[in-house]
């Protein structure tokens, strides 16, 4: 299931854009009470508090609009990848839409695709198979403005005693998270715990929260050696003569 999220403005977005437009020193100012505005706008048409993004019309901004919107508790969210598909009346054509993400896609890409395009219609089924065909997900707003987490662990080889291996977190940047861990076999199989003799993998798992993204660590591998066996010294046998030396000692 591929997610998507829109950005709503309080009146016509030719205002809006040039509100922000005359943000750089043209014309009126775009102020606080716009974004104020809009909450209650949005709140009064839908019931709900509206999400703490802002994507500045056409892209421009300055650094006073994104003061304002830190101020406010805001962030400014801009798009990695965009093309001419806003005009309903000059359409690019779905090939056109599906040939340009193959060729633009990227980690951590934010696509802007305007909804009212006929051509983004057309090609959006295409565009997301071919997006997974390439192994990629597709996220939140909310994963793009969290922390990275990172996790590293270490564990060591050991003998077999009979209890669990220990894992060790080296660095951990979301701490209040749930760790969990994934431990599989030599056969591929997943364990619970890494306690008989062989070689384990071992992967640490690290919950996303609303500050950090999900982490995995990195991958280790670890064996517990088999307990050696103790020696046992053979018999001695007594064989012909020396039967005869062994039992004058004896006597």
């Amino acid at each position: 299931m591929a997610m998507s999220f829109f950005f709503v403005i309080k009146s016509m977005s030719y205002r809006a854009k040039n509100s922000l437009r005359d943000a750089r020193g043209v014309g009126r100012i775009w102020n606080k009470n716009e974004l104020r505005g809009c909450e209650k706008a949005f709140k009064q048409a839908t019931g709900y508090d509206r999400d703490p993004y802002l994507r500045p019309p056409m892209g421009e901004f300055s650094q006073r609009t994104l003061k304002i919107c830190q101020d406010l508790g805001y962030k400014t969210i801009f798009w990695s990848m965009a093309y001419y598909d806003y005009d309903v009346n000059n359409q690019p054509g779905k090939n056109y839409v599906l040939q340009h993400f193959k060729e633009n896609y990227h980690k951590g890409a934010l696509p802007l695709i305007h909804n009212t395009s006929k051509s983004n219609c057309e090609a959006l089924d295409d565009v997301l198979t071919f997006l997974e065909s390439k192994k990629y997900r597709f996220g939140t707003v909310d994963e793009f403005t969290m922390k990275k987490g990172i996790i590293k662990i270490s564990c060591a080889d050991k003998m077999y005693d009979g209890k669990p291996v220990k894992i060790r977190i080296k660095k951990n940047t979301n701490k209040t998270a749930k760790v969990t861990y994934t431990i599989k076999n030599q056969d591929g199989k997943q364990v619970k715990q890494a306690i008989k003799p062989g070689t384990y993998t071992v992967v640490a798992n690290v919950e996303a929260t609303k500050t950090h993204r999900a982490a995995q660590s990195n991958k280790l591998k670890v064996t517990i050696k088999p307990k050696p066996q103790p020696t046992i010294s053979p018999t001695p046998v007594i064989m012909g003569k020396n039967l005869l030396t062994y039992m004058i000692v004896l006597v």
